[in-house]
Formats: structure tokens, C-alpha cells, sequence
């Protein structure tokens, strides 16, 4: 089907890593919508630069912590 799955060990169960013909990548999705999908939580240890975060989701929280402490922007 022209895609590339990544499957984490040889009983070939359910891909953890799939990439598209288009170029988009999936983690956790065997069908990413964009250019990266993340389904479920990232962990972003380095700098994160976006100039706007866009979310769909009226019921979960946005934090951005730093070694000083810990911001949480509550969504709905």
C-alpha cells in the first residue's frame, strides 16, 4: 500500500512508527494526518520552537515546565 511500518519485534503486531507516501510520519498512528502525528504524550526534552500551538481539544491541559517550575493552561 505504499506505506513503511515500524513494528517492535517480529510478531509484527501493531506498528509503533509508520510513514506515508506523502511523507507524513506516525508514532503511535498507522495513519498520520500531518506532517508529524504524535498520538498519545510526547516528551520534548530539548527547545520546542513554535510560534503558535493549536489545539482541538476542549478538555485537557497545556503544561510548559522548566527548571524554574511549571505553568498549566487549562483548556474549557
Amino acid at each position: 500500500n505504499g506505506k513503511l511500518f515500524l513494528y517492535p519485534d517480529a510478531t509484527f503486531g501493531t506498528p509503533v512508527l509508520a510513514v506515508q507516501t506523502n511523507g507524513n510520519v506516525g508514532i503511535g498512528t498507522t495513519s498520520p494526518g500531518q506532517t508529524l502525528h504524535v498520538a498519545g504524550n510526547a516528551n520534548i526534552s530539548q527547545t520546542l520552537n513554535a510560534p503558535v500551538i493549536n489545539t482541538t481539544r476542549s478538555d485537557q491541559n497545556i503544561t510548559i515546565s522548566s527548571g524554574g517550575g511549571s505553568v498549566i493552561i487549562r483548556l474549557g
